[in-house]
C-alpha cells in the first residue's frame, strides 16, 4: 500500500502544482505520470514475480512463527496455495481496480547448515496487459519479510539468489 500512496500522493500534488502553472503543463504532466505509473506498474511486476530464497539460522518453527506474525493484521489474509504458508493481500494497490489480488506463498525446508532455507514467491496472480495487479503490495510485504528473517539470523541471511 506504501508504493500506491505514494503514488496517488504524486499525481494530486503534480497535477495541482502543473495547473497552477497551466493548462499545458497539467497536460504534460498526466501524459508523464501515466507513462511513469506504466513503467513503474511493469518493473515492479517483474519484481514480484521473482522467486526469492534465503537461508536463515534459526529452526523451522521459529521462522514459521516470525512469517505469521509478520503477515499478521487486516492487509493480508491466510489462505490456502502451492507454499507450506500462503496469504493473499486485501486491499488496493497499483492495477488492482475490480481485480483478485495476488498470493504469496513462502515454502521452509531445512538447510544442511543446520538453519531453514526460505523460499518466497507470488505463485497466484491476475495480469492485465502483462503487468501483475497488485505487484507493489507483493514486493514491499517481500522485502520487509527478507529483512525480517535476516534480522532473526544471527549470521545473518545468506542470499541464495532469486530465479
Amino acid at each position: 500500500m506504501q508504493v500506491f500512496g505514494i503514488a496517488i500522493l504524486v499525481a494530486l500534488v503534480g497535477f495541482f502544482a502543473s495547473i497552477a502553472i497551466s493548462p499545458e503543463t497539467a497536460m504534460v504532466f498526466v501524459v508523464v505520470y501515466i507513462v511513469g505509473l506504466l513503467v513503474l506498474g511493469y518493473v515492479l511486476s517483474a519484481m514480484a514475480k521473482r522467486q526469492t530464497s534465503v537461508v536463515v539460522a534459526a529452526p523451522p518453527v521459529d521462522v514459521e512463527q516470525a512469517v505469521l506474525a509478520h503477515f499478521k493484521g487486516i492487509g493480508w489474509k491466510q489462505v490456502n496455495g502451492s507454499g507450506r504458508l500462503n496469504f493473499q493481500s486485501r486491499g488496493i494497490g497499483i492495477g488492482s481496480y475490480g481485480s483478485t489480488n495476488p498470493v504469496m506463498s513462502i515454502g521452509l525446508s531445512d538447510s544442511v547448515d543446520g538453519g531453514t532455507e526460505v523460499d518466497v514467491w507470488m505463485s497466484e496472480w491476475v495480469s492485465r496487459a502483462g503487468m501483475a495487479t497488485s505487484c507493489d503490495r507483493v514486493v514491499t510485504k517481500r522485502w520487509s519479510l527478507l529483512r525480517k528473517l535476516d534480522a532473526m539470523s544471527s549470521v545473518g541471511g545468506v542470499q541464495l539468489g532469486s530465479s
